[in-house]
């Protein structure tokens, strides 16, 4: 897994899109699978599982950048 926290805001946004529609894509393959392909959908839920935790990690990380950014806008304004 990539370090989100070396990404910059807009190419976590990016990561993010892309990972939220890879989701859609896993799951509507998981839709499609047959019943006794219990194995398969159980390692496509765990991709699934993974790309959440990535998604939420980068969610973090540009809300994080997103409050510094307004925070220092704020600052640099007081100091004038």
């Amino acid at each position: 897994m990539n370090q989100p926290a070396l990404f910059s805001r807009s190419q976590a946004r990016r990561r993010m899109e892309y990972l939220i529609s890879r989701c859609a894509e896993i799951e509507s393959k998981i839709q499609l699978l047959p019943a006794f392909r219990v194995v398969q959908k159980a390692q496509l839920r765990q991709l699934l599982a993974a790309y959440g935790k990535e998604i939420r990690t980068l969610t973090a990380v540009i809300n994080r950048s997103e409050v510094s950014a307004v925070q220092s806008t704020f600052k640099a304004g007081r100091k004038r």
